[in-house]
């Protein structure tokens, strides 16, 4: 009873009671989307990596396939 009188008076003289908390959780949210701006940065970045790591992965398994049907085409010169 006593805080409501005072958030009351308080209030009536033009001040806001809660601005001080009010502007904490303002911060805290400013801050809770820039982190989540930042979450969204790195899992496309994340992902641009992972696509870049797939194709590199595409072009040596092409490689090695190259690389084996040269070595079977060498042995078939070779046993000849």
């Amino acid at each position: 009873m006593k805080r409501y009188f005072k958030n009351l008076i308080i209030a009536l003289l033009g001040r806001n009671p809660y601005q001080e908390e009010l502007d904490e959780l303002r911060e805290k949210y400013e801050k809770a989307g820039e982190n989540a701006r930042s979450l969204r940065d790195m899992y496309y970045d994340a992902v641009e990596r992972w696509e870049q790591a797939r194709k590199e992965v595409k072009q040596l398994q092409v490689l090695t396939e190259n690389l084996r049907e040269r070595i079977r085409e060498i042995r078939g010169f070779t046993a000849k």
